[in-house]
């Protein structure tokens, strides 16, 4: 499994998971020398709250990670920055 093939298969069950899923942005980042694949997505939860989740797939050996921050789509810009310092803060076993 590449890093690609993995974040193709998410994605797949993201949209097959989530309700009105809308792939926002989709960009390859670095995570302490991993090379990583972040997504931005919305969805509908079955009370109508519109969410909006970020995603980073790392791919290390044999081991995939997926690190996910979820709000509500009205408010994500507002905690976006503290969930990107979470993100980078990580630091994959090797």
């Amino acid at each position: 499994t590449t890093l690609q093939s993995y974040a193709i298969d998410q994605q797949a069950q993201l949209m097959d998971h989530f309700q009105d899923f809308q792939l926002l942005d989709q960009a390859s980042i670095n995570i302490h020398g991993h090379e990583a694949i972040q997504i931005l997505y919305e969805w509908t939860t079955e009370q109508s709250l519109r969410i909006r989740q970020k995603q980073v797939y790392i791919l290390v050996g044999n081991t995939a990670y997926t690190l996910t921050a979820t709000e509500l789509a009205s408010t994500f810009d507002n905690r976006e920055s503290i969930f990107d310092s979470i993100f980078k803060s990580f630091r994959p076993s090797i």
